[in-house]
């Protein structure tokens, strides 16, 4: 009977019963409901708990990161984008960095852009990176560790830049949405290869993350200042990106509040660049506003000179952003 209780996992009871003319047979209980043996639960050991904690520790960072951390992140990002990421645009090398390197040393090769026949380039925006350049130059004169110091400070704030950004979705929208946000910001081609990118386009990413995450977390006049220097300074056809939120600030302040600071970001960032490249063209030039007639009002050139994608180039080049 032992043994049969042990082979069928012990019923309540086990009865023998002799039927006429044919061999013992196992009978159940009289409820007729077999129960299975429950066995003792193993106790939690110390290698379980740790498993458990250093799996909410890792969903904590990802779904509870901090402004921050988050911040750190993509500064880490960009500096291994500033150490590893290759040059992908012969207007990084030909159109800034030779302008840059002649306003540290003194001589460099000029592009049309910069030629004051069209003067469509800004030496406003060419001056930080010049300054750290002259700076580094005091401490060494190898142009490679100069080269690398100013690519590894465009990585820096293009991080920061984000990190706010990321700060902007977290207040307005909760932890998951940022969390995504921040999962796609950190892998992201598009991401690793601009953020040190020294082009005007780059300036303005860093321009219109911190202008959004201004406007997530209700700051509109600081939004409106950066999305001013994104389109004085950087690349002035990203303005489109604020045409949006411009209407929402445009109803929550009104018009004078627009105005007003629209009116400081002409003076804070307009009237130094006028007055810069007055001092290199050697006349009044307002390259945010040349750029826009040539590529656009422009009937010799224009936008067709290179050639035109149809409209979904954009919704391929985002697919391959993330390739």
């Amino acid at each position: 009977r032992d043994s049969i209780n042990a082979e069928y996992g012990g019923f309540d009871t086990v009865e023998m019963e002799k039927n006429s003319g044919s061999e013992p047979t196992i009978g159940r209980s009289k409820s007729m409901v077999r129960q299975r043996k429950k066995l003792p639960r193993k106790p939690n050991t110390g290698k379980t708990v740790q498993t458990k904690q250093k799996r909410s520790f890792y969903f904590s960072l990802l779904f509870n990161s901090s402004p921050l951390f988050a911040s750190l992140i993509l500064v880490f990002l960009g500096l291994l984008s500033s150490f590893f990421n290759t040059i992908t645009d012969c207007d990084e090398t030909f159109n800034y960095w030779e302008p840059t390197h002649y306003l540290i040393y003194g001589f460099g090769l000029q592009t049309w852009e910069y030629s004051p026949v069209y003067a469509i380039r800004s030496y406003a925006y060419l001056l930080p990176e010049a300054l750290v350049g002259h700076v580094m130059g005091y401490f060494t004169s190898d142009k490679v560790v100069i080269f690398y110091t100013i690519r590894a400070l465009l990585g820096i704030i293009g991080g920061l830049s984000l990190g706010y950004f990321y700060s902007g979705v977290l207040y307005r929208f909760g932890s998951g949405v940022a969390s995504l946000t921040l999962l796609f910001l950190t892998f992201s081609t598009g991401s690793f290869i601009s953020i040190t990118a020294f082009v005007p386009s780059t300036f303005s990413m860093y321009c219109i993350a911190l202008s959004l995450g201004a406007w997530m977390r209700d700051s509109f006049g600081w939004a409106i200042i950066w999305l001013a220097l994104s389109t004085l300074i950087g690349w002035p056809f990203a303005v489109l990106v604020g045409v949006a939120f411009g209407f929402h600030v445009l109803y929550k302040k009104g018009i004078s509040f627009v105005l007003l600071f629209g009116v400081l970001s002409l003076i804070l960032f307009l009237l130094p660049s006028a007055v810069i490249d007055f001092y290199y063209y050697h006349k009044l030039v307002i390259a945010c506003w040349n750029i826009v007639t040539y590529n656009v009002f422009n009937s010799e050139g224009g936008p067709e000179l290179y050639g035109v994608d149809p409209w979904y180039f954009y919704v391929l080049n985002l697919f391959l952003n993330f390739n």
